[in-house]
């Protein structure tokens, strides 16, 4: 359970696709969103892989957020999402419009 405030969208299934983030981002934008929303959590600790092509589910989290009244933050996020989210995320632009913790930078080989 969030608190007062809080909205946490948890992803339940392992990937995690451009129309799945889409369609998330477009229905949270639809509702009429309670206004003391103060912010929105991504619950993505059952996502083990970002299928590709991954710039566009990052721009569209990066899109949602510059639409969303409240402050947007990833959490849980490990492996292969992890890495895409760091890597792309690497701008401070990107990462002012979209909070994600415990995001470690990538090791490439």
């Amino acid at each position: 359970m969030s608190p007062p405030g809080v909205l946490r969208v948890q992803k339940r299934g392992p990937g995690l696709r451009y129309d799945e983030i889409r369609g998330i981002a477009e229905r949270l934008l639809d509702e009429n969103i309670d206004e003391t929303l103060s912010e929105i959590v991504f619950d993505f600790s059952n996502v083990r892989e970002i299928e590709a092509p991954w710039t566009p589910v990052v721009a569209q989290l990066i899109a949602f957020a510059r639409r969303a009244r409240a402050s947007c933050r990833i959490t849980a996020l490990q492996g292969q999402p992890a890495a895409i989210v760091a890597l792309l995320l690497g701008d401070g632009a990107c990462r002012s419009l979209l909070s994600v913790e415990n995001l470690a930078r990538p090791v490439l080989n």
